[in-house]
């Protein structure tokens, strides 16, 4: 996925650039790699290493997933799907889109110039906004949940609760609050901040509490939405059809709400590698990444469904377009050889 953003304790490694910075234990010796390396750098010996190409598909998929959400969105092609639940949406979709260009160029920046790496000061500013979007998508992702409970666990009082200013208030507070945090905390410490492409404790700190913050608003929303559905199996009395319809409906909902709430969790652990790192083995450090990045290439589908669902209709009809034009195009090549063939015979 995209370049994850962790700090250099150590003196610079000789070659090319490595795909993340990582950190070198120089009391027991040893090299941990923070994330996947690239390139011919020391860490590609590392039977743990994988070459940065490995990322260019899912961030491209993460990419191409934002456009056909926003694509759908805005031709009103979401159904079932509320006007202040679409700007929710809409909010995650967008974060994760410019989080997602962001690392790509990135990507595509670290693999084709040679004299890009990640020691230089622009890389620094680089990977703080990158903390700036991951922290604005998971407050995006907060108000998500929120949407979803309310919807769910007070339905008789969704329009009431989550009216359009408020839905508007969310999106600005998901948005402003994590850039604005994290600008206070680079402003406390402007005078060392990115100094040899490091940022400080402060703003690791910040990102790691804004990220935890919004995760765990997350993971309490959908947990309770789950917990919803355990307590009401058993509230209707319907025909033996109705409640095993029923029945089905609650569990596949209890389930999706689920994955979602563990998915987030699984996505926070994340933000304490910067200070545990030296003293995390090295496959640990490579499992909370790709957790992560999993949380990041799953977020339509997990967090978005309806959204998703759209999406996949909208492909599979301009699949069944283009097979139906294909074969409209095959019948007209065929029927022209056969008038040919008769014309020459004649």
């Amino acid at each position: 996925m995209h370049p994850m953003f962790f700090e250099v304790t150590a003196p610079k490694p000789q070659g090319r650039h490595p795909y993340l910075d990582f950190t070198v234990d120089m009391v027991m010796g040893r090299q941990v790699a923070l994330d996947f390396p690239e390139g011919m750098n020391v860490t590609r010996k590392s039977e743990l290493s994988f070459p940065l190409e490995v990322y260019l598909l899912p961030s491209c998929v993460t990419l191409i997933g934002c456009v056909l959400a926003l694509c759908v969105t805005l031709k009103g092609k979401v159904s079932q799907q509320s006007q202040e639940a679409t700007y929710l949406v809409v909010s995650l979709v967008v974060s994760v889109f410019l989080l997602s260009s962001l690392s790509l160029v990135y990507l595509v920046v670290l693999l084709t110039v040679p004299e890009a790496t990640l020691w230089d000061s622009s890389a620094c500013y680089v990977k703080l906004f990158q903390r700036a979007l991951s922290a604005a998508s998971c407050f995006s992702l907060a108000c998500v949940a929120l949407d979803r409970y309310l919807a769910i666990c007070w339905p008789l009082r969704y329009s009431e609760l989550l009216t359009k200013p408020r839905s508007l208030m969310l999106v600005a507070c998901s948005w402003l609050v994590p850039f604005v945090l994290l600008l206070l905390a680079c402003l406390a410490d402007l005078s060392t901040l990115c100094v040899n492409s490091q940022h400080t404790t402060s703003t690791l700190a910040t990102y790691a509490a804004l990220y935890f913050l919004g995760g765990s608003c997350t993971v309490v929303l959908y947990a309770l939405v789950a917990s919803e559905f355990c307590r009401s199996r058993g509230a209707l009395r319907l025909g033996v059809d109705a409640a095993e319809f029923d029945k089905m409906a609650k569990s596949k909902t209890t389930g999706s709400a689920l994955t979602a709430a563990t998915l987030c969790f699984l996505s926070i652990p994340h933000t304490v590698v910067p200070f545990l790192s030296p003293v995390l083995p090295i496959i640990v450090i490579r499992i909370v990444h790709l957790l992560h990045r999993v949380h990041i290439v799953l977020f339509l589908p997990v967090y978005a469904k309806t959204t998703f669902k759209a999406v996949c209709d909208m492909l599979a009809s301009c699949l069944v377009h283009v097979w139906g034009r294909c074969i409209s195009w095959r019948r007209s090549a065929d029927d022209g050889s056969e008038t040919r063939f008769v014309d020459e015979r004649v």
